[in-house]
């Protein structure tokens, strides 16, 4: 496909304390998929961390530290509850809105393309959206994530990977670290990502993680790591939920001091079995393909 035919996409998502940087993440894996197909890509972000505008300009993208919606483009792709999802239309832009679970049934007025990519997304969701994917079969994951390597292990130690989500609040951290020194896990290669660590390695090197239920569960499932979850936020309990009922996760609750999650991550640590049938489970979810079926539909 020439370049002429692909045109510009233009993503509006945000990162940071209080929000995450799963919308960073995931738009970043359709940033690298455009870009394979020739098209030139611009982020505009008025919050995210250095770390990720960093690895969206290694990937040939343009940032814009701004709130700037006058950028012409092609597509217009907007990810993040902040963000507006009708009024933004550029020209002749068509929008894509990158959303999970919208119980209100609004968020998709006015789009062209919704990609809802959680297990149980339905399209009766969206009402008002031209075209929904839903699923799953969408999962956006980036580059980094689907060609990591595990290290090479020391010894014959599980790994367990501990994460809180890429821009952690102190409580959070000190709920990691806690966790992490507790004297059940001793025998086991604990690793504590704190917020910007690069942790692709981790995802695909681990035993079992601890982690909370973002974006980061479909990069954990396309590397069949078993789970035990920690939400944040409702719409999280709800991703946990799903991956619960189809036997690739536990979960504590988003209350559960760290003491009685370290035990529960200690239970499963000697329970090789179901950590296998779990991460069996898990790595079944996710091909890897989510980025690339995306464009197809925005440019077929």
């Amino acid at each position: 496909m020439v370049v002429g035919e692909v045109g510009e996409l233009v993503i509006r998502a945000n990162g940071g304390p209080g929000l995450g940087v799963g919308h960073l993440s995931r738009c970043l894996a359709l940033a690298q998929e455009w870009r394979r197909r020739g098209g030139p890509v611009t982020l505009v972000a008025s919050m995210a961390p250095a770390a990720w505008i960093a690895r969206y300009e290694a990937s040939g993208c343009r940032v814009l530290k701004s709130a700037a919606t006058d950028v012409e483009a092609t597509w217009w792709a907007m990810d993040g509850y902040d963000l507006p999802t009708r009024d933004h239309h550029q020209g002749h832009s068509r929008t894509l809105i990158i959303d999970d679970f919208d119980t209100a049934g609004t968020r998709g007025d006015g789009a062209d393309l919704v990609v809802d990519q959680n297990l149980d997304a339905t399209a009766a969701a969206y009402p008002a959206a031209s075209r929904v994917l839903c699923g799953a079969r969408y999962a956006l994951l980036r580059d980094e994530v689907r060609s990591a390597k595990a290290p090479a292990r020391v010894g014959s130690s599980s790994r367990v990977l501990v994460a809180l989500g890429g821009a952690p609040d102190d409580d959070l951290i000190d709920f990691g670290e806690a966790l992490a020194s507790d004297p059940r896990l001793a025998d086991a290669e604990v690793w504590f990502a704190r917020g910007s660590d690069h942790i692709e390695g981790a995802l695909a090197g681990s035993d079992l993680a601890f982690s909370t239920a973002g974006s980061i569960c479909w990069e954990l499932s396309y590397h069949g790591v078993p789970m035990l979850l920690r939400p944040l936020n409702a719409h999280q309990e709800r991703i946990a939920a799903s991956l619960i009922t189809c036997g690739a996760a536990e979960m504590v609750d988003r209350n559960c001091p760290a003491d009685v999650a370290a035990g529960r991550l200690a239970g499963l640590l000697h329970d090789v079995s179901t950590r296998a049938a779990m991460g069996s489970r898990a790595r079944e979810l996710i091909d890897g393909r989510g980025a690339s079926r995306v464009v197809d539909c925005m440019l077929g």
